[in-house]
């Protein structure tokens, strides 16, 4: 069922609020005590709603195809994945019983954000970024909402940009760390900052509200456990539009402040989120992702006072570029913690290393169409960018290789390639996970559904999905230094290669 098209061609928290003040109010009348606990919880630990996003859903969006197209439409997608989907191998996950739970909730959806929400959250149960839906009519592009000043109800998974023009990461206890923003954003948010929540609830508990009333979904997920949680988290500063305040503690603040979030809904930015602090010797390649067609994938330089060259890589085709323009310095800093994929980074690989391996990553499909959990290991496809380097280069100084959960596709197998580099060391989180390719798509009713057909293994035939990349040292940006524009992961690269290089 490859490259399908329609007949009718017509997506319990720490909680955060600990503050020294007794309770701060949201303009729904929503409190939030001194011990986090919110009054819209009730004695059942059931969140209410006041804007009623379920209703919301099925007036919003318009009515449905009819029933005969609705389940059509359903089975094409649910049956491809059936007969073609490799990752089950990895997560186990019960494909029948999936079908079971959603074909009777698509017969009963009458509206058209009803349709999609169920076909969006039935694949979000594969929990891959491989396999992505959307629906032109709900999603529109992926980086910004045209229609976000009506509220449309639909929860906005995109994590690479910003709409309010001011991104954030999660801290470990659930806070949103403002670590990046664009001049005149409304929000008036700076680095520093930290957004708390809407309508006096933490963003957990509004995710929880999100789960619930089972919104239309328009993003990618994530693939492995800690970047899913750290994406849905993150996302924050994309879904003003379906609350009234957000709730934000401004840096050497000691008590919260509330935004109404009609200040933030109409600004409609497309600000870069790269969860990079950034380095004064080198800007990144661009700030809006309206820069990406025309712009460099990566800029780069020397850090002030060292002869260290950093990277900034936001995709592959300038890397080897880059790293041609480096060689001769005493250390490398490659970041790409923003990786929006692709595989051209061969050449940079050729030149950093001067050691073949074979069979580093290699590619398989299903068995069968009948058994979800077998694959084809005898028709394996390696795929090797190591397979012949360059014995004329090598680079043999330290090597820190700065990655994140935004790291995606190629931004994952890059530094699973770097690990075998004998200087290079990676610092950051886990990348996102998604080592698999995509296959095919189908396109019907509205929607656009992509997948993955091939999963991709190591050379001792291990699933790469489980693969969490890890990196060798888990750093993340500090507040104290974010608020005084340091980048701590940087910071931490900088110390080990400085250390390495003493030590030789």
């Amino acid at each position: 069922m490859k490259n399908l098209v329609d007949k009718n061609a017509a997506l319990p928290a720490i909680l955060l609020l600990v503050l020294l003040v007794a309770c701060t109010e949201s303009s729904n009348g929503g409190q939030v005590d001194a011990g986090g606990k919110s009054n819209q919880d009730n004695d059942a630990g059931i969140i209410s709603d006041p804007f009623n996003h379920k209703e919301r859903v099925d007036l919003f969006w318009g009515p449905a195809p009819d029933l005969e197209t609705r389940m059509y439409v359903f089975d094409e997608i649910w049956e491809t994945l059936a007969e073609e989907y490799p990752g089950f191998t990895v997560s186990e996950l019960d494909w029948d019983e999936v079908r079971s739970t959603y074909r009777p909730q698509m017969e009963l959806a009458t509206s058209y954000g009803r349709f999609y929400a169920v076909l969006s959250h039935m694949v979000a149960e594969l929990r891959d970024s491989r396999v992505f839906i959307s629906s032109d009519y709900i999603c529109g592009q992926l980086h910004y909402h045209p229609r976000q000043a009506e509220r449309p109800p639909f929860f906005h998974l995109w994590d690479k940009t910003s709409v309010i023009g001011a991104c954030a990461t999660s801290m470990p206890d659930d806070r949103l760390l403002v670590y990046s923003t664009e001049a005149g954003n409304p929000a008036g948010l700076e680095p520093g900052d930290f957004i708390l929540g809407y309508d006096g609830r933490t963003w957990r508990q509004n995710l929880e509200i999100i789960d619930r009333e089972q919104m239309p979904v328009c993003g990618l997920n994530r693939t492995v456990d800690s970047a899913y949680d750290y994406n849905r988290m993150n996302v924050a500063v994309n879904n003003a539009h379906l609350f009234q305040s957000m709730e934000v503690l401004k840096k050497g603040a000691s008590s919260p402040e509330s935004i109404n979030t009609d200040r933030l809904i109409g600004y409609e930015s497309d600000f870069i989120c790269s969860d990079q602090v950034g380095v004064d010797a080198v800007d990144p390649p661009y700030t809006s992702f309206s820069d990406l067609s025309y712009s460099p994938d990566a800029s780069w330089g020397i850090l002030s006072g060292t002869n260290i060259g950093y990277i900034c890589n936001f995709n592959s085709s300038y890397l080897y570029t880059a790293v041609e323009k480096l060689l001769d310095t005493d250390g490398l800093i490659i970041d790409q913690r923003l990786s929006w994929g692709s595989s051209s980074f061969g050449a940079a690989l050729s030149m950093l290393f001067n050691e073949t391996h074979d069979q580093v990553i290699g590619y398989v499909k299903r068995l069968n169409e009948d058994d979800y959990f077998k694959v084809n290991f005898e028709g394996v496809e390696w795929r090797n960018l190591l397979a012949d380097v360059d014995k004329n280069t090598f680079y043999d100084h330290p090597i820190a290789v700065l990655q994140g959960t935004k790291a995606a596709s190629g931004g994952d197998e890059f530094p699973y390639y770097m690990s075998l580099h004998p200087y290079a060391r990676r610092f950051g989180r886990v990348t996102n996970g998604g080592f698999l390719a995509d296959e095919g798509t189908w396109v019907g009713e509205g929607i656009n559904f992509t997948y993955a057909g091939r999963q991709a293994i190591g050379s001792d035939l291990n699933f790469l999905q489980e693969d969490d990349v890890t990196p060798e040292e888990q750093v993340w940006l500090d507040p104290d230094d974010v608020a005084n524009g340091i980048d701590t992961v940087v910071e931490a690269a900088l110390a080990w290669i400085e250390e390495e290089n003493s030590n030789k």
